[in-house]
């Protein structure tokens, strides 16, 4: 019985064109329609970049859409109010605690800086000529890191009765200095 009112509905040629016409401006209309309100962006984390597209809305909108979640040590660009536009870059760097144990005193800093010469730079300290306990290419994890600098030392020595003389040393303890020297 569809079969039949189907055929009779597009069987019959005074139907035929109307629906074919009506279907082919329903499909015109709602691309058209999806074309004005999609937009293509570049949503960039952390520094790793990829192309979505959204449907309106905000910068908030679509990092929910993702399952982005944003923390308060977290940066987005632009601000999570602004409405997405096409072609649009959005970015969000993730905050990252950072533990520096500098000759035995520690400090914790927020960086967004995804390596260990990211985040010393980020936090102003090269530490150049020290030792540090991780590689300066070492990833910075989402949950954090410590990281122990031994900072280089003046030194004047004096063995027996020869004359003193200005060394450097990278040590904490004297046992440390002696050693290297």
């Amino acid at each position: 019985s569809r079969r039949m009112a189907a055929r009779a509905l597009f069987g019959d040629s005074r139907w035929r064109w109307p629906l074919v016409s009506a279907l082919a401006l329903t499909l015109v209309v709602g691309a058209l329609a999806f074309g004005s309100l999609s937009r293509s962006v570049t949503l960039s984390v952390d520094g790793k970049q990829r192309q979505l597209w959204a449907i309106g809305g905000t910068v908030a909108d679509l990092l929910e859409r993702e399952g982005i979640a944003i923390g308060e040590h977290d940066v987005v660009a632009p601000a999570l109010g602004t409405a997405v536009l096409d072609g649009g870059l959005m970015s969000v760097r993730y905050g990252r605690p950072f533990e520096l144990v500098v000759d035995g005193t520690s400090a914790t800093y927020w960086v967004r800086s995804t390596t260990v010469e990211g985040a010393l730079s980020e936090i102003g300290q090269g530490y150049d000529s020290a030792r540090l306990s991780l590689s300066r290419g070492l990833t910075v994890p989402r949950g954090g890191l410590s990281l122990d600098v031994v900072t280089s030392k003046q030194l004047v020595i004096k063995i027996g009765g020869r004359k003193a003389e200005r060394k450097v040393a990278t040590a904490l303890t004297v046992r440390e200095a002696l050693s290297q020297l």
